[in-house]
């Protein structure tokens, strides 16, 4: 029974890690998806302990594991920044403080001030230039009448070589290789920015 349910924690964590892998996290669902990890990450500490169920993992246990490979190393920097605080505390063994900062970056009021973090982080990179803006600007000078249809397709068949780290279809954004995110409906403005630029 106990290897069956280790199996079934670890294919939910799996899971999970895949699909936050392969999808940027909206704002106000990043501290979910935060709380989520850590549920879904010491469920799985607990079955795969050869006394489950009759013992429990401690956070310092949980530390120790996530030492070797930790989890959250893909979550935005805001969140980031904060996970890596708790690790810190969690460190010293004060769970009472462990468990206030988990329940405060579970909270509504946490999840808006990470949104905007993100927000502000995504405005000032968006504005840089980098090999995005380079290919773009290629795609368009190799054929200036290009609509943003067909610079969609273009820009497919570059995922993965490079500068386009994928393109997610449930949220017409566009991943670069660099954490920049753009989403597929602004390339109706990329256009028009060369056509009046270049």
């Amino acid at each position: 029974m106990r290897e069956e349910v280790r199996i079934e924690r670890l294919d939910r964590l799996e899971r999970f890690l895949a699909k936050v892998a392969s999808t940027s996290s909206p704002p106000h669902l990043v501290d979910r998806w935060m709380q989520t990890l850590v549920e879904l990450y010491l469920g799985y500490l607990r079955a795969e302990n050869s006394d489950w169920p009759n013992s429990k993992i401690s956070y310092r246990d949980a530390l120790e594991s996530l030492r070797g490979e930790p989890k959250i190393e893909y979550i935005h920097d805001p969140v980031q920044k904060r996970a890596n605080a708790i690790r810190k505390v969690l460190a010293t063994g004060d769970k009472g403080a462990v468990d206030h900062m988990l329940k405060k970056l579970a909270s509504e009021a946490e999840g808006k001030a990470i949104g905007s973090e993100i927000q502000a982080h995504n405005r000032a990179r968006g504005n840089k230039r980098g090999p995005y803006e380079d290919l773009l600007d290629d795609l368009y000078r190799a054929d200036p009448g290009i609509g943003h249809k067909q610079l969609e397709r273009e820009l497919r068949k570059q995922v993965g070589k490079g500068v386009i780290h994928h393109i997610n279809d449930s949220t017409d954004e566009i991943i670069l290789a660099d954490k920049r995110v753009f989403k597929l409906s602004g390339l109706k403005d990329q256009i028009y920015k060369r056509r009046k630029f270049l």
